[in-house]
């Protein structure tokens, strides 16, 4: 019986193992195989009206940004127009239930096709709230002088004014501290209230000023927001958030997406100190978002440290692609980690060309991973220079995929001096390339045209022959 039971033992753990090989023959095999003109494809033809995932915002919104960023210009508007028929009153998506990730994902695609999002920013100025961050907002005047400050705000469209006293940096009516603790010198909740609330300070009374700063503490830790040197100046206290849904309490991820968009689309919302606090470095999309958004290389290192063996982020293909597109500003000192994510992703590739035939995997690969200046499906056989082909259907895209060359294509192509030569061909033979190799740099010749005759910088200086024996050459 035992022996019976050892022999089952046995069995069933060379067959895990055997699955364990062929998963990965399996993955090797789609490595070989990849290829990114066939998720370009199978995203394309993946829709009927525009929408992913029988109406899914998320998955279209995703499709959309990746069309876009691919220049399959045609897709993503179908998809953005499926999405404007979606659209709730207020500029936001779902239409039934507003979403702050959906809506700022479906933002960064309609910029990426050049359409107008106004009334969308319009949308996440409303939504905005104050963060829930329990640090102090401080201000700091440096000067040698004594005199006074005004601070003025706009509060339901009314001035609202403090004055302040200070001698020599202190502020004199408040314990003559080097720093004014805002949260309690104006008025109450004031600025968890008023989220990105605009003060400005007049200090022209004080007859010198080296700057005035506005500070973040939390705990022992102090953060300079910004310093001017001007004596009368604004100042933006940068406390907002988003939450999930417009009117709901900060949500890290929710807040990490649309600080995200708003930063590419060059908005002036700031929720940056929030951010600081509500960020996870193990989170492998918190450090990729936080990188996009302050180009801080920190985050770029911490991405590297979480980087699982195989080259994903938690298995994940949307954090793996977009670890790729952050690391990509630099890379060369993480070429090695980039490779090792690209070839996870290429690894999951279906027979049919998606990313686990998911939608979303597949549009970020395109986006962070692959898709740079890419042009629509099938646009390598279609007789027609598009993209970034160099001929008709050859170069770019089309010799890195399908071994087009133009340089065997019988016509003058961008980069040829002639047909099929010059350039990145080989070099042409023309009527001025008269080379006869007879050991003189004659008149027509030149180190580029001859260099067996001629050496850098020889000039014939007699009758139009250049003779090396009796020093001609030589400049």
């Amino acid at each position: 019986m035992a022996k019976k039971t050892i022999l089952a033992l046995i069995f069933i753990l060379g067959l895990i193992a055997s699955s364990f090989v062929l998963a990965e023959t399996d993955a090797a095999t789609a490595v070989e195989t990849f290829s990114e003109q066939s998720m370009y494809n199978w995203l394309e033809t993946s829709t009927s009206d525009g929408s992913y995932n029988s109406g899914d915002v998320w998955s279209t919104a995703w499709a959309a940004l990746a069309l876009a960023h691919a220049n399959l210009a045609s897709a993503a508007d179908n998809s953005l127009s499926w999405l404007d028929s979606n659209m709730n009153a207020e500029n936001c998506w779902p239409a039934q239930s507003c979403s702050t990730k959906e809506t700022a994902l479906v933002m960064y695609a309609k910029y990426l096709s050049q359409h107008d999002i106004d009334a969308i920013k319009d949308y996440f100025k409303k939504s905005m709230i104050g963060s829930t961050s329990s640090g102090e907002w401080l201000l700091e005047v440096i000067t040698d002088s004594t005199g006074e400050c005004k601070i003025s705000y706009n509060l339901n469209d009314q001035t609202e004014e403090k004055t302040l006293k200070i001698e020599q940096g202190k502020f004199t009516d408040y314990g003559n501290n080097n720093f004014l603790n805002l949260n309690t010198a104006l008025r109450s909740n004031l600025i968890k209230s008023q989220p990105n609330l605009e003060l400005n300070i007049d200090c022209s009374g004080l007859e010198t000023l080296d700057s005035i700063t506005l500070v973040y503490k939390t705990g022992n830790t102090f953060y300079i927001v910004d310093s001017k040197s001007e004596s009368s100046t604004s100042l933006t206290i940068p406390n907002g958030c988003f939450g999930r849904a417009a009117g709901d309490r900060c949500n890290a991820e929710a807040s990490m997406y649309a600080a995200w968009v708003l930063n590419e689309v060059g908005s002036d919302l700031d929720i940056s100190v929030y951010l600081r606090e509500a960020y996870d470095e193990n989170d492998p999309t918190h450090n990729a978002l936080l990188y996009f958004i302050s180009k801080d290389p920190s985050y770029l290192a911490q991405l590297k440290k979480i980087q699982s063996p195989d080259g994903s982020f938690k298995n994940n293909v949307l954090a793996t692609a977009l670890a790729v597109k952050a690391w990509n500003d630099d890379p060369t000192t993480y070429e090695t980690d980039i490779q090792e994510a690209l070839r996870y992703i290429k690894s999951r590739q279906q027979s049919d060309g998606s990313i686990n035939s998911n939608v979303v995997d597949t549009a970020s690969a395109i986006y962070g991973a692959f898709g740079f200046a890419v042009t629509s499906s099938g646009n390598c056989n279609d007789g027609i220079q598009n993209g970034d082909e160099r001929g008709v259907d050859c170069g770019g895209r089309c010799e890195q995929d399908f071994g087009q060359d133009c340089c065997d294509n019988g016509v003058t192509d961008i980069g040829e001096d002639g047909i099929d030569c010059g350039g990145v061909c080989e070099p042409c033979e023309t009527e001025e390339l008269t080379c006869n190799n007879d050991g003189y740099c004659d008149s027509n010749e030149d180190e580029y045209n001859c260099p067996g005759d001629c050496k850098p910088k020889e000039v014939c200086v007699v009758n139009g022959i250049c003779d090396t024996d009796y020093g001609e050459t030589v400049e």
